[in-house]
């Protein structure tokens, strides 16, 4: 045996693929393997034809060690098994489990609990919580039968089996048994471990019994079996040419060293083979070589344990270090770009081919898409190296959501994942209308689609034609798979559901599949094409295998769906280059062995490179460590292999390319850039380019200290080349428009705060309206552009069958509108002022939860809120709902007992029916108003207006001034309108509230002070004064409200929030932020009034009482006639 050891991979490789050509050369008619990884077979056999001098090309093969067990066995023997798919065997150990939790489950329901006394059965304070557990346990397995400890609490666990069968692939390829799995349970130091091993001893012995029955081979053990025909090889004369074949092993003793199985076959292999050759990496063999080049040497010792004669040789590296290039991008697609654009630079400019470059992520996940797409943009040919789980493929997407939609009758999420897989045929817009109807009409659960009936709600008037087309378009869709579900739930064998399902996939699925095949081929998508093929070919291939083990089987549905899902977890699309000259793209560990001139390494940052420990899987470090340890084999382990490994990666990847080296990162902050980036940039010779494109929009145009910086910036960049010329003109108008007020940003013409519709747009459109509420007044002058948004465009969420707290506030109003009409029914006989206080004391005292809850039910039913019914909305809200309400109605009591005005109407609406309603004017737009006062309390020919608002709100002047508050104002003037002989003595706001807890005090409790929680909740949200003083404020509002109405005719509709206090920015609670592009760097929502509240209330005074002096004024030129 011969070994040969370098730093350089390349040079390792152009060493053993020259010795393999000369081999060939001299003797066309000898044999010769080279073994390597199965990553680089496809890469290392090409470089081997375009070396190969053509003579011996068919006698020398480039293998991996199970092409080699392949090969041996076609011509010895050994292919005439039936082997398992990783799926299929994710389906084995998914049915072990769920056979074994079944047999658990039978055995208990044996176990009879002995009869305890009442003070036996108390629960023990002092007990351990898992020792009943454990006592229950041993009680169950007295009669021999072996159950999971931990294993059965994941049963139901996606892609549980799936993790369980990687674990036991590194049980196979390091020959760890279950004996020894056995004995290092029984010495682990905890229970946890304990029983996790234990676990897995029962399930590797029961699926080996389980291959056994079904006369399966398990892919995992085929080098055990080459092995078992290796060691026969003397007597075998099929294997006679082994004697004259030379082998090389390359790629090896790298990242690892080698398997228990791979070192049997390369002992046997040294026995036999004419010669056997192979490589490591490293810089010496004896224990004073550098750590990364750790698993190199054990390699070496590996390879010294099974040959007495070794020779070993070092291969000189490569000379030369390749340039270095840092790129600091804005962001990812600005950072791919640069990457593409640089590429085909180089491409037109130097004489290297697309295959000498390649592109390592250092976030794939992230960038594999994103690149695929630049690359096409650009041009590229990219083949993206990557090993893509099938179970996100659009059919097995659509596979799942059938599964889960035949578990029972179906809910919402089910149907919708169905609808939304793709395959259903009907169109985006429609599936996403249905949606929006079962939102809106509460249909989540099963039952809820069962008590549906659109007939009934149609000819009631409760739904529309549209709504019932679109039902019957969704409900016959979904109808083949109605009759599929009743048809399969009923059926015990579950070969029998699997053929129900397999014909309706072929029936309903596959001709639509077929279609989006082509479409996506036709649109150049070829990978997508090929994934959505394997993932159909697999799950066609899985069911012959499946058919198989589910023939005996009985099985619910709730068992054959989850056999399903573990397997379908296995399903995985390994992708083959399509042309020998692409561009190269992986992630970071696949292109360390890539032979490359250049290399981009992309995506970099502190988190991910050099990358970070990944999860160790579901048998953790310590328990492998004790299975090496008691089993006295190698088995592998994160904490002892994987930062080894790493860092090996990293060197290679950093000194492989022989001409340049790119490291780009997604961002421009170097305090977010890898630490490697940063010691790279201070070497000597070294390039670092700052990517940046001033004229893109930017949030900094809008701050100086922002636009100083980046000026800054500009100015010292020592890299001019890469920056437009104009980058530093730009940031220097942007403080010239700060500094000068004149606007921000360089294209003002887009800027939501000048947004100007024409006017005749606007008219079209606000003209024909003849009604109009306050709550649209105030939301102009709010921020004109939420106005737009609402009322002109009618944005808004989609209807949601959840209680919002706009329902929530309709259905509390509801409650005290049932109670309050009761009181006011009880004065219709009465007159007296004392008597009605009288009446509302007794009312008061009658004020109960019980009561309360009847008015809640009838409230649910008037107000047609029947999703406040549902018992997940029945408990807290309900609850909360009629604690503010009986507090409030307390208070009221109170109120009316005190100031002896005495309720006359709630939820009184406007205008009236034929009668003279107050109209608004401006130009030729003229409109009613309309609205709903909460309450009218009157005492004689007085009158107050009450409006109950769920939070604290205190009326001021300066709201009304800026058309804030035109509300209970305007609401006044109506009143005062249709009723003048009617005196108003006031208006306010009453706050609903609680007892239970205060806002301010944390959980304290409130004080049960009636008098201070009335004053709290509505003497300080009140304006009180004279007739004249009232009327003056009403009328200033309505001229307020016609100015309003003037500026929406105008088409002014910016996003000019007006904000007159800290705290109170409407664009902080607003909806419409991305569409406006606010940021709050800008200031664009600050304070806008200058002094302090109390000082700018007095102004707003003087301001009506400006407005009062003018009006008189027109009135007595008007007289006058002047």
């Amino acid at each position: 045996m011969r070994l040969y050891y370098s730093t350089d991979p390349q040079a390792l490789a152009d060493c053993c693929l020259g010795e393999l050509n000369l081999y060939t050369r001299e003797d066309p008619m000898r044999r010769a393997f080279l073994i390597v990884p199965e990553s680089m077979k496809a890469d290392l056999e090409r470089r081997y034809l375009e070396q190969h001098n053509r003579a011996g090309l068919m006698m020398a093969e480039v293998l991996s060690f199970s092409r080699l067990a392949h090969r041996l066995f076609s011509e010895a023997g050994g292919l005439a098994v039936k082997r398992i798919s990783a799926a299929g065997k994710a389906l084995l150990l998914q049915e072990i489990l769920q056979q074994t939790e079944r047999r658990r489950s039978r055995a208990a329901a044996v176990v009879e609990p002995e009869a305890q006394t009442a003070l036996e059965t108390d629960l023990d304070p002092e007990a351990d919580p898992e020792q009943g557990a454990k006592a229950d346990d041993a009680e169950i397995q007295e009669s021999g039968e072996k159950y999971f400890r931990r294993f059965s609490r994941f049963v139901g666990k996606p892609g549980f089996a799936a993790e369980l069968a990687t674990v036991m692939g590194d049980f196979s390829r390091y020959r760890i048994s279950p004996q020894d799995l056995s004995a290092a349970a029984a010495a682990a130091p905890s229970a946890i471990t304990s029983d996790k091993l234990a676990d897995f001893s029962l399930l590797l012995e029961q699926y080996r019994k389980i291959l056994v029955q079904y006369e399966l081979s398990d892919p995992d053990y085929d080098l055990d079996r080459l092995a078992d025909l290796l060691r026969e090889a003397e007597r075998e004369p099929r294997l006679a040419f082994l004697r004259e074949t030379a082998v090389w092993v390359l790629g090896f003793g790298e990242t690892r060293a080698f398997t228990t199985q791979e070192l049997t076959i390369l002992n046997y292999l040294n026995r036999y083979c004419s010669s056997l050759t192979v490589t490591v990496s490293s810089d010496r063999l004896d224990e004073e070589g550098g750590t990364v080049y750790t698993h190199g040497r054990n390699t070496a010792r590996q390879l010294r344990s099974i040959s007495s004669r070794l020779t070993t040789k070092q291969v000189p590296p490569r000379r030369g270090m390749p340039a270095v290039t840092t790129v600091y991008a804005p962001n990812a697609r600005a950072e791919l770009g640069f990457v593409c654009g640089e590429i085909r630079r180089i491409l037109v400019e130097t004489d290297l081919q697309r295959r000498d470059i390649g592109i390592a992520l250092a976030d794939p996940e992230t960038y594999n898409d994103l690149l695929a797409a630049t690359a096409r943009i650009y041009g590229l040919p990219v083949f993206i190296d990557r090993r893509t789980p099938l179970n996100q493929s659009s059919f097995l997407r659509q596979l799942d959501a059938v599964l889960e939609y035949l578990l029972a009758q179906p809910d919402r999420e089910a149907i919708m994942s169905y609808l939304r897989a793709g395959f259903s045929g009907l169109p985006s817009e429609t599936i996403d209308d249905f949606d929006n109807l079962c939102l809106a009409r509460g249909l989540i659960r099963p039952r809820d689609f069962v008590r549906f009936k659109p007939e009934q709600l149609l000819a009631a008037g409760q739904l529309s034609d549209t709504e019932l087309d679109l039902w019957n378009e969704v409900s016959l869709v979904l109808e083949p798979l109605n009759q599929l579900g009743s048809k399969i739930r009923q059926k015990r064998l579950g070969a029998t559901k699997l053929e129900l399902l397999s014909d309706w996939l072929q029936r309903e699925v596959f001709a639509r599949l077929e279609d989006r095949i082509a479409y996506l081929r036709e649109q150049g998508e070829e990978e997508a094409a090929r994934i959505l093929t394997a993932s159909w070919n697999q799950w066609f291939k899985f069911l012959e295998e499946a058919e198989t083990f589910m023939q005996s089987l009985t099985l619910s549905q709730a068992d054959f769906t989850r056999l399903l899902r573990a397997a379908l977890a296995g399903f995985s699309h390994s992708s083959i280059p399509m042309g020998i000259d692409s561009i190269r793209a992986g992630n970071l560990r696949q292109l360390t062995t890539y032979p490359i001139e250049v290399l981009f390494i992309v995506g970099t940052s502190q988190d991910n490179f050099p990358p970070r420990s990944t999860d160790e899987g579901y048998l953790r470090d310590n328990e492998r460590l004790l299975l090496a340890e008691h089993s006295r084999k190698i088995f592998p382990s994160h904490q002892a292999d994987l930062p080894l490994a790493r860092e090996w990666q990293l060197q290679q990847l950093l000194t492989a390319p022989r001409r340049h080296l790119y490291l780009t990162s997604p961002s421009l902050n170097r305090d977010e850039i890898s630490l490697v980036q940063k010691q790279l940039e201070e070497q000597v010779g070294a390039e670092t380019i700052l990517l940046s494109d001033p004229f893109a929009p930017s949030s900094a145009w809008n701050v100086t200290k922002m636009a100083q910086r980046q000026l800054n910036l500009a100015l010292v960049d020592p890299v001019a080349r890469y920056r437009p010329l104009g980058d530093r003109e730009v940031w220097l108008e942007a403080l010239q428009l700060l500094d000068s007020m004149a606007g921000l940003g360089l294209q003002p013409e887009r800027r939501p705060e000048l947004l100007q519709l024409p006017q005749e747009l606007v008219q079209t459109l606000i003209l024909p309206r003849d009604r109009l509420s306050v709550s649209q007044l105030q939301r102009y002058n709010s921020c004109p552009y939420s106005y737009l948004a609402t009322y002109l465009l009618r944005l808004h969420e989609r209807e949601n069958w959840q209680p919002s707290a706009r329902e929530q506030g309709s259905l509390l109003h509801a409650v005290m509108e049932l109670s309050i009409k009761e009181l006011m029914a009880s004065w219709q006989e009465v007159v007296e002022p004392v008597e009605k206080a009288e009446l509302a004391q007794d009312w008061q005292a009658g004020l109960t939860t019980g009561k309360l809850e009847q008015y809640y039910e009838t409230a649910v039913e008037t107000a047609g809120l029947m999703h406040f019914g549902f018992p997940e909305v029945q408990g807290q809200m309900k609850r909360r709902i009629l604690s503010y309400a009986l507090t409030t109605l307390q208070l009221t009591a109170d109120q009316i007992k005190r100031d002896l005005l005495f309720p006359k109407a709630v939820e009184w609406k406007f205008p009236l029916p034929e009668r003279d309603n107050l109209k608004l004017t401006s130009g030729d737009w003229q409109v009613t108003l309309t609205g709903t006062i909460d309450r009218i309390d009157t005492a004689g020919n007085d009158f107050v207006l009450i409006d109950y608002k769920r939070g604290r709100r205190q009326i001021f002047l300066a709201d009304l001034v800026h058309g804030l508050n035109l509300q209970l104002p305007l609401y006044l003037k109506v009143c005062s309108y249709l009723y003048p002989k009617a005196a108003p003595r006031g208006f306010g706001y009453f706050t609903f509230a609680d007892r239970r807890s205060d806002n301010r005090q944390g959980i304290m409790p409130v004080s049960l002070d009636p008098a201070g929680l009335l004053r709290d909740s509505f003497d300080k949200q009140k304006l009180t004064g004279s007739t004249e003083e009232l009327l003056l404020i009403a009328d200033y509002a309505v001229d307020r409200a016609q100015t309003t109405m003037a500026d929406i005719l105008s088409g002014e509709l910016g996003a000019k929030p007006t904000v007159l206090r800290t705290g109170q920015s409407p664009c902080s609670y607003c909806q419409f932020k991305v569409h406006c592009l606010y940021d709050g760097r800008s200031g664009r929502d600050r304070v806008q009034i200058a002094g302090t509240p109390g000082e700018y209330e007095a102004r707003a005074k003087e301001m009506i009482r400006d407005w009062q002096c003018q009006q008189k004024e027109k009135q007595r030129k008007n007289e006058n006639g002047d």
